[in-house]
């Protein structure tokens, strides 16, 4: 069962992490994966909020590739990927590099997992509308434009502007893109520790 979990992820991983999104944009992937944005403050007391956003059409992509990653159906989502990468350092010493490493992953991604209502960084609030935290933004912005145009699914978010759903789409995406990356190179180095009967290319150099 365990090695099926990261076979299917594996197939999965290699896909997300050959995209043009990490790899022409890694660096800034690190930044909409952790929220960072610019902050400018006026004269007039007022200021302005620049955030770097991709392309769309690059985030709907990527978007379809680490969406089987969240859910719960997915015998290759992330949560169940950890949980047999789990398993096979359970008897290594806590101080052995994959089992630390492993319990950093898992934990972050515990914490940063997109899930119905958590507010990952940020909330909105908007005149007329009730406050919505990123990962519902994110989630109206998948489900209600971008993977089955229901505007029902999600009629909160749908208050809100098509910028405002975008922009918690990058965040979000982001975050499962990331956090899928590091696990993939886990699972390497399993392999190369011979914890794993399993072929892994190599990573990708990045283009210069």
């Amino acid at each position: 069962m365990h090695l099926d979990r990261l076979k299917r992820f594996v197939a999965r991983g290699l896909i997300i992490e050959n995209h043009s999104f990490i790899r022409q944009h890694l660096n800034r992937l690190v930044d909409w994966a952790h929220g960072r944005f610019d902050v400018t403050f006026h004269q007039d007391g007022t200021y302005s909020i620049e955030v770097d956003l991709p392309e769309r059409e690059a985030l709907e992509s990527m978007a379809g590739r680490v969406r089987p990653l969240i859910l719960d159906g997915e015998k290759a989502n992330l949560s169940n990927t950890l949980q047999a990468i789990g398993y096979l350092v359970k008897d290594l010493p806590d101080d052995d590099s994959l089992k630390k490493a492993h319990k950093a992953i898992n934990k972050d991604w515990k914490h940063r997992k997109p899930v119905p209502g958590r507010r990952l960084g940020y909330e909105v609030t908007r005149a007329g509308a009730l406050p919505i935290t990123d990962v519902d933004l994110a989630l109206g912005w998948l489900y209600a434009e971008f993977v089955h145009a229901d505007e029902d699914s999600h009629p909160v978010a749908m208050l809100y502007t098509s910028h405002d759903r975008y922009r918690a789409a990058v965040f979000i995406v982001s975050i499962v893109a990331y956090h899928a990356r590091a696990t993939l190179n886990l699972v390497r180095r399993l392999a190369d520790r011979g914890l794993l009967d399993l072929e892994i290319p190599p990573q990708p150099p990045l283009p210069k």
